[in-house]
């Protein structure tokens, strides 16, 4: 009897750049170790602004299904805040 397993990739959009990881095979326990890298990206606003809101970088989970092109596993949204030393 075969086991049920997914064959997951991630897709990580930060404000309008958004990049895919590699496909992990047969797992349920996807595990990435790699490095997104984007080019220059331009934050708009005051840094002060920037560090108490600064926009969501967003994670979504997919299966890659030969039979369907990518099933929706799960998105989530990670805010990162950052600490500005304001004189």
């Amino acid at each position: 009897m075969e086991m049920f397993t997914l064959d997951p990739f991630a897709r990580v959009a930060f404000l309008n750049y958004s990049q895919a990881t590699e496909m992990v095979e047969k797992t349920l326990c996807p595990t990435w170790d790699q490095t997104l890298l984007y080019d220059t990206i331009e934050i708009y606003g005051e840094p002060q602004n920037v560090a108490v809101k600064p926009p969501p970088i967003v994670i979504e989970i997919f299966d890659h299904d030969p039979f369907v092109r990518f099933v929706h596993i799960v998105l989530f949204s990670i805010y990162l805040v950052f600490f500005l030393a304001c004189k």
